[in-house]
Order: structure tokens, then C-alpha cells, then sequence
């Protein structure tokens, strides 16, 4: 069956024959080309509906990573200051040495002294002083703060010690 079929397109038939199958193919390629774009066309609506979701969640999900570990770290601080703070015998180095510890290495911590003056910081100061007042937001709150360069995830929390108000800043 197959030797029949081959022997058809013998000589100047075989030319032919791959003539008529090339234009047949091109005329397909023309019809069916219209409708797989409009497939993908509309595949693609759903798929990029999903993908945006999908980037929202990611997102929305490292943010609340980085607000809690943000907050958590706050508050760990503000256990260790107030000791540093309330005992007499600290000292400034004792303060200084606290906020640089390897724990706080990757934020930006600044302590604010009753009179507005920045005491102690660490390796970054990401809120310049005469940024902090007045407060952008209530105490204990994350927002942002934009710099040129940068933008910090920020919170600003009270100390009170022996009636006064110490701020601290973890970025």
C-alpha cells in the first residue's frame, strides 16, 4: 500500500506533490494562526489576573514578616533599655554598646534623649533629627519613612524613666 502510494509521486508528480503540500500548509498556517493568538490572547487575561494575585500575596506576606520581626525587635529593645536606663550604674558606652550588639546589626536603632537630641545610635541613622519631631505617627505604629536614596520601614516607641521621655527608633 505504501509502494503505491510512493509510486505516484514519481518524476516530475514528486514536485509537484510538494508544491501543492507547501501551499496547503501556508494556507492552514493563515487560517489556524487567528485562532491560537485569540486563545492565547485570552488565556493570557486569566493568567495574568492570577499572577498579580499571586506577586499581592508574596508581597503583602514578606511585608508582615518584616512588620512583626520590625515590631518583635522593637520591643526587645525596649525590655533591654529600660534595664540599661532605670539602673544608675549604665553608662553611655553601656547604652551605645546595647544598640550595637550583633542582634540590632541589621536595623538602623537611635535613642532620643527628653530634650529631642539624639544619645546613641548605630552603625545607620535612618530618621535625621530634626525628623523625629513632631512624631509622623502614634507611638508603637510602623509606617514609612522616605529618605532620597532609601525608604525605612520604621517605629518610634517610649521609654518613661524616672519621669522622663525617652524615644527610641528602630528602622
Amino acid at each position: 500500500m505504501v509502494k503505491k502510494a510512493v509510486k505516484r509521486f514519481e518524476g516530475d508528480r514528486k514536485y509537484f506533490a510538494i508544491v501543492f503540500f507547501m501551499l496547503l500548509l501556508i494556507l492552514l498556517t493563515g487560517i489556524i494562526t487567528p485562532y491560537l493568538a485569540d486563545m492565547k490572547r485570552d488565556g493570557w487575561k486569566e493568567e495574568l489576573a492570577g499572577r498579580i494575585s499571586n506577586i499581592q500575596l508574596s508581597v503583602d506576606q514578606i511585608f508582615n514578616k518584616k512588620q512583626a520581626s520590625l515590631l518583635n525587635t522593637s520591643q526587645s529593645l525596649k525590655k533591654e533599655l529600660r534595664q540599661n536606663l532605670e539602673n544608675k550604674r549604665k553608662t553611655f558606652g553601656d547604652l551605645i554598646e546595647l544598640i550595637n550588639q550583633v542582634t540590632y546589626k541589621d536595623y538602623a536603632v537611635q535613642v532620643v534623649a527628653p530634650n529631642g537630641k539624639i544619645i546613641a545610635w548605630n552603625s545607620k541613622i535612618a530618621i535625621p533629627q530634626n525628623a523625629i519631631f513632631p512624631l509622623q505617627r502614634p507611638a508603637g505604629e510602623t509606617y514609612f519613612y522616605n529618605r532620597k536614596i532609601m525608604t525605612y520601614l520604621t517605629v518610634i516607641d517610649t521609654l518613661f524613666i524616672e519621669n522622663d521621655q525617652f524615644y527610641f527608633i528602630v528602622s
